[in-house]
């Protein structure tokens, strides 16, 4: 059977290249959101309606996670489970300052191994803020949101 051309998410994986350098596939990740934005400025002149150009004055790219919430001490230890500390995905509070960048990842892992590539790359990221969400009859989940420097596509990774 052929793989389909449109890319789903039952054929991503969310990859992470943590704070410490270990390569560290998020597991359990229930989403991925990401975006990138140019801001433009108008070049607006005296004694002229309209505005002359648009000049690109900076560039930001965002990243989103949805993780559900897993612990340590389910016979699980391949690195997927644990607090986003543990992970490396989260600096503890003495280490913000200090904390090196991660590499993301969203791979298209469905054409089988060696035909995985990433469709999505995010460099020089870092995990701004977390949340959580516990209800009395639901799956905890974690929303991780990052910052990044730059967003890649598979034409240029």
């Amino acid at each position: 059977m052929a793989l389909s051309k449109v890319f789903s998410g039952a054929r991503a994986r969310f990859d992470i290249i943590d704070i410490y350098g270990r390569p560290n596939t998020v597991g359990y990740a229930a989403g991925v959101s990401g975006g990138e934005d140019i801001e433009y400025q108008p070049v607006e002149v005296l004694d002229n309606l309209a505005i002359q150009e648009h000049v690109p004055v900076s560039y930001r790219t965002s990243l989103n996670c949805q993780i559900f919430r897993t612990v340590v001490g389910t016979g699980q230890g391949d690195g997927k489970f644990g607090s986003l500390r543990q992970r490396g995905l989260m600096p503890i509070y003495e280490d913000i300052l200090t904390s090196g960048t991660m590499t993301a990842t969203v791979v298209d892992h469905g054409a089988g191994k060696g035909n995985q590539f990433a469709v999505y790359k995010f460099t020089d990221v870092r995990a701004a803020s977390t949340s959580f969400d516990i209800t009395p009859r639901g799956i905890v989940g974690e929303n991780v949101t990052f910052v990044a420097i730059k967003r890649l596509d598979e034409s240029q990774t």
